[in-house]
């Protein structure tokens, strides 16, 4: 038997010089070993909870009762908080665990919760500081708890307003809050 190189080709003198063979190889197919991957970040989309490190603590800032969030890192270590899909049943809340036993559990500083459908049933964020706007609230909330409020925070419900907790409120000339 013998080799079918295919057609043959015409080769020029300079050419036939300078290569003395072709050759042609065929291609085998091969498997590689690829490296291994580290995941590097957290997955960010909409979730009904989510895991926030921030100032040596870990906070969950979840939504039960119906719909989920987003969690945007704003400029000064605050975090906007966006709420989808809520209800009157959804509560949001906010809470905290030190990461390592010898630290103090801090507050996480929201600089703006977004409530896309401007409905909630309650907040329960005793380890957060509301330090911006917070949408406008349709119809009764149960309570809103929070460790403090700042000086440009704004807290509106157009309802009824079961409690109001925070531990200071320092309303500035654009802070206010407003229930009815």
């Amino acid at each position: 038997m013998t080799r079918d190189n295919g057609p043959p080709r015409r080769r020029s003198i300079d050419s036939a010089s300078s290569v003395s063979r072709v050759r042609r190889r065929s291609a085998t197919p091969g498997v590689e070993a690829l490296e291994s991957r580290q995941l590097l970040s957290l997955y960010t989309g909409p979730s009904s909870s989510r895991p926030i490190a921030s100032n040596g603590s870990l906070f969950t800032i979840s939504v039960t009762g119906g719909g989920y969030q987003t969690v945007k890192r704003l400029k000064g270590g605050q975090y906007a908080i966006n709420l989808f899909a809520t209800n009157p049943n959804s509560a949001l809340t906010i809470t905290a665990q030190p990461r390592q036993a010898h630290f103090n559990t801090t507050q996480i500083n929201i600089g703006k919760i977004n409530v896309k459908t401007g409905l909630l049933g309650s907040i329960d964020a005793g380890a957060a500081n509301l330090l911006g706007p917070m949408t406008a609230l349709k119809g009764s909330v149960s309570s809103i708890q929070l460790a403090s409020i700042g000086r440009n925070a704004t807290v509106d419900v157009n309802g009824d307003l079961g409690q109001l907790n925070a531990a200071s409120v320092e309303l500035g000339p654009t802070g206010r809050i407003h229930v009815g």
